[in-house]
């Protein structure tokens, strides 16, 4: 998301960070998670896969459903098609 700060350990795959979210040094989110806008996950949290975070401090809130993971890869597929179109024309 947008004006984020990230000190994180490890971002794991179809992550989504909302907008003004900050994630401590240390901390580890795992696959397909949702990052709500605002939140403040402390240092060293670890952030079990398909999980909802949310907060400041940050807390899990709820969980993804299973399908959620091949719902993230299509819209990352989706921006980077986007991107490749815009980069082509310059």
């Amino acid at each position: 998301g947008k004006d984020c700060t990230v000190e994180a350990a490890q971002i794991g795959a179809q992550v989504q960070i909302g907008d003004g979210s900050v994630i401590g040094a240390q901390c580890v989110v795992k696959d397909c998670c949702l990052i709500m806008p605002g939140s403040v996950l402390p240092p060293e949290m670890v952030v079990p896969p398909f999980s909802i975070v949310e907060g400041s401090p940050a807390h899990i809130v709820g969980q993804l459903p299973e399908g959620a993971a091949e719902e993230y890869k299509l819209m990352a597929t989706d921006r980077f098609k986007s991107i490749a179109k815009l980069l082509e024309g310059r």
